[in-house]
């Protein structure tokens, strides 16, 4: 055998001997690195919406009654105040003179027994019947005033009559529909926002919206209100207000295409490859790669993209180097080896 031979024999001997077992391998691990990225706010998103009437009310009469006349036409412009329909109130009058009859009967006693209480020549327990029976009365009168003026049918704001239910001659009973109204005020467009957008409402800068009837107008949008619970397809329903003087405004039910824009927003965000994070401590992280060794660095998840990045916040800087395939299986302070990035005209290998 030969001298060179022998002596590699002898090492291997040593070797075992020393350490007892197989010799552990130190060897740097071969991993995929890639670079952390910066991500700023998109210039906007765009959504479908809908025109939606400001207010729209069903009306009805609060009584039960024969109505005697419906005074507006579908399509009509009303004012607030003003009467819609009326119910024939012969019954409803009549019933309101008896209680007034009774009512002043039992004032002008009330009055004299009082006086006479005041006198002393009758006791103080006839005197608050009287008062007592008085107030019942006072009750009932406007109890009856209330029923009579619930004969006439009044616009609670200015519109226009969307659609009548009934016609004049139909008894009908409290609280059945006679017809419905749309507010005069400006338009709100109804929109459902995604839940990735929802996220970043802080960040709404603006809104205004393209109108599918009208071409080449935008208008300017100002929002209400957002619904915080999402529906069952993960929307939030916001409603955002149209500009009077921007006229002519569409009507209810036109589809409309939303733009949302955003603030441009801090630098702490930023963007690295799904397959960079892994669980740790039950929260995600990632391993960040700095001279040969990896160190874990937690991170918020803010959102995932469609392009295979997710987007996270926390002490993580642009330009840092975090390891892309193997992540689960590293510790800390691991030595790892970053592969060579693949080449189109190198397929046969990483190298």
């Amino acid at each position: 055998m030969k001298r060179s031979g022998m002596i590699s024999m002898i090492m291997v001997s040593l070797l075992l001997a020393c350490g007892g077992g197989a010799v552990k391998d130190v060897r740097p691990r071969a991993v995929r690195v890639d670079t952390v990225r910066p991500h700023g706010a998109a210039p906007a998103s765009y959504l479908p919406g809908r025109v939606k009437a400001a207010a729209e009310a069903t009306l009805a009469f609060k009584v039960a009654g024969r109505i005697a006349g419906v005074l507006v036409d579908e399509g009509d412009r009303v004012k607030k105040g003003d009467t819609l329909a009326r119910l024939d109130d012969r019954d409803y009058r009549l019933q309101l003179a008896a209680t007034v009859a009774e009512y002043l009967g039992a004032r002008a006693e009330a009055d004299r027994v009082v006086e006479l209480c005041r006198r002393g020549s009758v006791a103080p327990n006839d005197r608050d019947k009287a008062v007592h029976g008085l107030q019942r009365l006072e009750a009932k009168r406007a109890a009856h005033r209330e029923l009579l003026a619930g004969t006439r049918l009044v616009a609670p704001f200015d519109g226009h009559v969307q659609r009548r239910f009934r016609v004049a001659g139909e008894t009908i009973g409290a609280g059945a529909p006679v017809m419905s109204l749309l507010s005069a005020a400006p338009p709100e467009v109804e929109v459902h926002v995604p839940a990735s957008e929802y996220v970043r409402r802080e960040e709404f800068a603006g809104f205004s919206c393209l109108v599918d009837a009208l071409p080449g107008r935008a208008y300017s949008l100002e929002l209400l209100g957002i619904a915080r619970k999402a529906n069952l397809n993960q929307l939030h329903a916001a409603r955002l207000k149209m500009d009077e003087r921007e006229a002519p405004l569409p009507a209810p039910g036109m589809t409309v295409t939303v733009e949302i824009r955003y603030r441009e927003r801090a630098s702490t965000r930023v963007a690295v490859p799904l397959g960079a994070l892994f669980e740790r401590d039950g929260g995600a992280a990632v391993w960040v790669y700095a001279a040969g060794r990896v160190a874990a660095r937690g991170v918020t998840i803010l959102e995932l993209s469609r392009d295979g990045t997710a987007v996270v916040a926390g002490d993580l800087r642009a330009g840092e180097v975090v390891v892309t395939a193997g992540a689960h299986s590293l510790r800390e302070g691991d030595r790892v080896r970053p592969l060579k990035p693949l080449s189109l005209t190198n397929a046969g290998g990483p190298w």
